[in-house]
């Protein structure tokens, strides 16, 4: 591997021991193997470094999680179950993982480095959960999908990361989360238009 690639390494290794924000350029230089000056040359920052080691691990436990799960049939309510489930088991073993990311969200405000290794991650995160759930293949997905599908099934999967690192016991259920969309969505019986709905909810 050369620097760069030793240090988003040494990176997301300091993520899940340390954080985000409790990391420091020391840190990562001294698990990468490499100077100080190296991340500056390469990414700008330490921030920008951490949270392109962010993205890169999210994106590659997404893809891991998702072959485990290629096998699973049903319709595209049971696809966005199996992926919130796997969401909440994997909880634990990634706890910290999903608190740096709540703190690079904060850091971003402050950051245009930040903010768009973020938004790269948002975009690869809604394409894959449109694919997944639509059990289509992700570089033939549509861009509608990835807006609307994609859009939906991350707010949902986002809205559990940051439930479950404060309430463990008490955050919803897998079933809580169908049961509640299924309830809200029952009453337009498929038949009233994004439009009407909408407009319906906003006056």
């Amino acid at each position: 591997m050369g620097n760069r690639d030793d240090l988003l390494a040494g990176a997301r290794r300091c993520l899940y021991s340390k954080g985000y924000s409790r990391t420091t350029a020391r840190d990562i230089a001294t698990e990468a193997g490499t100077s100080l000056a190296a991340i500056g040359y390469h990414f700008g920052s330490v921030q920008a470094l951490l949270s392109a080691a962010m993205v890169q691990t999210m994106s590659e436990l997404a893809d891991s999680q998702r072959d485990g799960r290629r096998q699973t049939e049903g319709s595209p309510v049971e696809r966005l179950a199996a992926v919130l489930a796997d969401t909440i088991a994997h909880h634990l073993e990634h706890r910290q993982l999903w608190l740096a990311s709540r703190e690079a969200a904060v850091a971003a405000e402050h950051s245009p480095e930040i903010r768009a290794e973020l938004v790269k991650g948002l975009g690869l995160g809604r394409r894959g959960m449109a694919a997944e759930v639509l059990d289509v293949d992700e570089d033939t997905v549509d861009e509608e999908a990835v807006r609307t599908v994609g859009a939906f099934g991350m707010c949902l999967l986002d809205g559990l990361r940051y439930q479950l690192p404060i309430e463990a016991q008490g955050a919803p259920s897998v079933e809580d989360v169908v049961a509640g969309m299924l309830r809200v969505l029952a009453p337009t019986g498929g038949s009233a238009g994004v439009e009407q709905v909408v407009g319906e909810g906003v006056q």
